[in-house]
């Protein structure tokens, strides 16, 4: 039988630990618990995220290959202008897009602050004075629900009727107080979107919120 002493080095930050100091150094830099890399957002009430959006950017993929990376760059993208879809962190006391620090700072050549408006999100170790852990949003749950229903009516007037219906239907999950016109709005961007089903489910939803906000009880409907 053999035996042997070894250094095991354990990440500050997490359960994970491994033989190598510098693997456990990499790892250290990169974990999602290192309060330098952690996004604060993630734990705050008004944290959520939007639906993808498509965007077209133009991009000389050959230019950024030789400054970049060293002449090397993705064959598929080998064209001046490339579509994808992003989907964006978004902050309901801000009203603003926001990205993690990484891709704010840019990823293939893209950067989508110059054109969208976007805000860095903070850090664990940055901070943020306005944040509010969800695990107390109860205290804060009609305050919630009215920037949800705000920004569902900003999407509404800008005809994105799937990212309007989506705001209502968490405004409504937020609110305590039965508000019809709440529900009314959230079955008129359904079916703008052509989702009838989930207008008819909403129309059902609002009757029996209803009958409960009268003190009836919903088997009794």
């Amino acid at each position: 039988m053999r035996t042997e002493e070894r250094t095991i080095y354990h990440c500050d930050y997490c359960k994970k630990y491994l033989l190598l100091k510098s693997s456990m150094l990499r790892h250290e830099s990169t974990c999602k618990n290192n309060p330098d890399i952690k996004l604060k957002c993630r734990d705050c009430c008004y944290w959520t995220i939007l639906d993808k959006e498509n965007f077209v950017k133009m991009v000389d993929w050959e230019a950024l290959g030789k400054e970049k990376y060293d002449g090397y760059y993705l064959k598929e993208y080998e064209k001046e202008e490339i579509t994808f879809s992003w989907s964006f962190h978004y902050c309901l006391k801000h009203e603003k897009k926001m990205m993690p620090p990484k891709a704010f700072n840019g990823f293939y050549g893209i950067v989508f602050r110059e054109t969208e408006n976007v805000i860095k999100m903070p850090t664990e170790n940055e901070g943020c004075s306005d944040f509010i852990n969800h695990k107390i949003e109860e205290k804060y749950q009609n305050r919630l629900a009215e920037a949800y229903r705000q920004f569902g009516d900003k999407m509404l007037k800008k005809e994105n009727y799937t990212q309007a219906s989506e705001f209502y239907n968490k405004a409504i999950e937020k609110c305590y107080v039965y508000d019809s016109s709440m529900y009314d709005a959230c079955i008129e961007a359904r079916e703008m979107i052509g989702d009838f089903e989930g207008a008819r489910m909403m129309k059902e939803k609002k009757e029996i919120a209803k009958y409960e906000d009268q003190g009836y009880d919903k088997e009794t409907i």
